[in-house]
């Protein structure tokens, strides 16, 4: 359930190319609106394979995202332009209780400390699986997952599991997005932040685009 005590701030604008922020709680009429403009701008642009993008593959696309915010309570959430085969990245921005979430440090995940300027020490999980594809190569699919916490409250910045590729792509948008984002209180202006998660040997990140 998302901690709705804390609002995201970013101490200087963030311009990333490709990034679409998706918006939550759409009527009907607003949705067509939101697809129709949205389309607009992505309709003739270079696709992952450098052709020009159509009218039915930008739809659905956009459809999809539209799609995953309403399956989710993330504050923010993001697409990130252009798909790969149908799919796209998408980055989740959540604050949760810090009492509901999982061990970070017991999984699969490849963990290292993680320090962002305006937050602090927090971890960076990366994950990696092979999803077997009849008559193909394995498709490689991975995840990139930012935590922070104190005591009460977890923010957790994701790249959700997607084409490899796609990741990879994204994550360089993620890391200038947490150059400048910072969570504030609205009613007293008080900034989040983290405190350094304990038993995370390594100190500094892993660089992911070193293993695609």
């Amino acid at each position: 359930m998302t901690d709705n005590v804390w609002a995201l701030d970013l101490v200087e604008e963030v311009e990333v190319p490709g990034w679409l922020f998706i918006p939550s709680d759409l009527g009907p009429d607003e949705r067509r609106e939101w697809i129709a403009a949205a389309a607009g701008e992505l309709i003739g642009e270079s696709g992952w394979d450098g052709q020009p993008m159509g009218q039915a593959e930008v739809h659905e696309t956009l459809l999809s995202a539209l799609a995953e915010r309403d399956a989710t309570d993330s504050i923010a959430v993001f697409q990130v332009w252009p798909p790969l085969n149908g799919d796209a990245a998408t980055c989740h921005i959540g604050v949760y209780p810090t009492a509901e979430m999982p061990d970070w440090l017991d999984s699969d995940a490849v963990v290292h400390r993680f320090e962002a300027p305006h937050i602090g020490s927090g971890i960076q999980c990366s994950t990696k699986r092979a999803l077997p594809n009849d008559g193909g190569p394995d498709v490689e699919l991975s995840g990139v997952h930012f935590i922070f916490r104190n005591e009460t409250s977890t923010l957790v910045v994701s790249l959700a599991e997607a084409f490899e590729p796609l990741t990879v792509y994204a994550l360089r948008g993620v890391l200038a997005l947490l150059h400048s984002l910072r969570l504030v209180r609205p009613d007293t202006e008080e900034a989040f932040q983290s405190v350094a998660f304990e038993g995370v040997l390594e100190d500094g990140p892993w660089r992911f685009e070193e293993s695609a």
